[in-house]
């Protein structure tokens, strides 16, 4: 039998205007003075189970960035898009915009989508993109500045709104950039590549180009790069070297 949970009265004494002190009635209504409960575990059990069965049922392999239920494996904007449509979700934009600087050029994108459902649940993400990641550091990620910065930012933002709503806390890999963006490491030595690179071209120059090479990449060498670079090493170690090329027009 479920207890009824009733109203508390209770009197406090404070002072009136005039300094006096009085005694003050008040009702406490049932919600402040129940305890809050957490929903049934046995509910919340077959909400989690569910959730994970949809999500079996509805994403493939391409909706994923990286391998389906490991640790690293984060939903993408198509997952996420597919998700909403088996849950029955609306998504709507709330607000967005552009930070700009002086010069008008654009710095950083915001977006906030709200996921609604039609049971009157709503949830609001907001989601941001700026200039300062690393896919935009070079001239060719920047052709299209704007229209990235605010695309990825809507992207984030709707994803994080969905997420929210129905994810049981999953992150989506918009959310997760630097794992979406990190490459895989080399993890052989790089000293006699670079040291041959250093006869070439200089040694300041050979170390300035790997410190831009790991600062460009999460602080790592891509295992690609690196495997270039043995190449390189390795030709230059058997090979005459060629006059050393003009350095000032390096972007690092």
């Amino acid at each position: 039998m479920t207890e009824e949970i009733t109203s508390t009265a209770i009197e406090v004494d404070m002072p009136d205007e005039n300094g006096a002190r009085a005694a003050i009635s008040a009702e406490l209504s049932p919600v402040a003075t129940a305890v809050m409960m957490p929903f049934d575990a046995t509910e919340v059990s077959e909400a989690m189970r569910a959730y994970q069965e949809v999500v079996r049922a509805t994403l493939d392999a391409s909706d994923w960035q990286g391998k389906p239920g490991t640790s690293g494996a984060f939903v993408k904007k198509s997952g996420w898009r597919k998700i909403a449509k088996a849950f029955g979700l609306s998504v709507t934009r709330v607000d967005d915009g552009v930070e700009r600087d002086a010069e008008g050029n654009p710095l950083r994108a915001w977006a906030i989508y709200r996921a609604a459902h039609s049971n009157g649940q709503t949830q609001d993400g907001d989601g941001y993109c700026s200039v300062d990641e690393s896919r935009f550091a070079q001239v060719k990620g920047r052709q299209k500045l704007e229209n990235d910065l605010r695309a990825t930012a809507t992207t984030r933002s709707k994803n994080r709104a969905i997420s929210d709503l129905v994810g049981m806390g999953e992150v989506s890999a918009e959310e997760a950039a630097v794992a979406a963006f990190a490459p895989e490491p080399f993890t052989g030595s790089l000293d006699e590549p670079f040291a041959a690179l250093g006869e070439l071209i200089s040694t300041e120059t050979s170390d300035r180009l790997r410190e831009w090479i790991t600062k460009d990449n999460h602080g790592i060498i891509p295992a690609s790069t690196g495997r270039a670079l043995v190449a390189i090493g390795r030709a230059l170690a058997t090979a005459e070297a060629p006059a050393i090329p003009s350095t000032d027009d390096l972007p690092f």
